[in-house]
């Protein structure tokens, strides 16, 4: 039964056209492929891209400001704390070197310190770049706790104070200490 379909069919069609039928529409196919995926597919590929690249800068911009609005929810508020730091630094390092006020915060220091402060002699005054120095040397004399509370109250102070040297030598129950400081001030010129 197969032979006679095989042969119907043999005769029914040349096979030679039959072939060339079939190689038509093979090629044709692949040649409506190629067309689609250059005319249709690939530009639209790339317009997608674009589109991911634009959505990708987007958030970033997005991220962005909302990180800002997240750090700055207020800006009165970022605006005072602003003014506050401002405020600390230049009470850390005033315009002038305010010698008798540091001098007062001393004496009141070692007096909260119940320490003695026996001498307070200003040195020299350096002028270095943007910012003025003065050195001064304290002779103080007191127990070992009250020297750590007066040298805790130097550190904690408004003013930045650097301790460049520290002598310590005993008399009796007390101990002497001579110390070597510098303030500073931002210069005026």
């Amino acid at each position: 039964m197969m032979r006679k379909l095989l042969a119907k069919w043999k005769t029914y069609h040349n096979g030679h056209k039959v072939a060339a039928i079939l190689w038509l529409g093979f090629g044709g196919t692949i040649a409506l492929l190629v067309i689609f995926l250059l005319v249709v597919h690939l530009p639209l590929e790339r317009a997608a891209q674009e589109y991911r690249s634009e959505a990708a800068e987007a958030a970033a911009e997005i991220v962005t400001v909302g990180n800002f609005q997240n750090a700055h929810l207020d800006r009165k508020a970022y605006l005072a704390e602003l003014n506050k730091r401002q405020e600390r630094a230049h009470r850390a390092v005033p315009d002038s070197l305010e010698q008798g006020k540091f001098i007062v915060y001393v004496e009141r220091l070692a007096q909260q310190s119940r320490i003695q402060l026996q001498q307070v002699s200003p040195q020299s005054k350096r002028e270095e770049g943007e910012k003025d120095g003065l050195s001064l040397h304290l002779r103080l004399q007191g127990g070992y706790f009250s020297l750590l509370r007066f040298m805790r109250g130097l550190q904690e102070g408004e003013r930045i104070v650097v301790v460049h040297n520290l002598a310590v030598h005993a008399e009796g129950q007390q101990l002497v200490t001579d110390l070597a400081v510098n303030i500073f001030a931002v210069s005026d010129k």
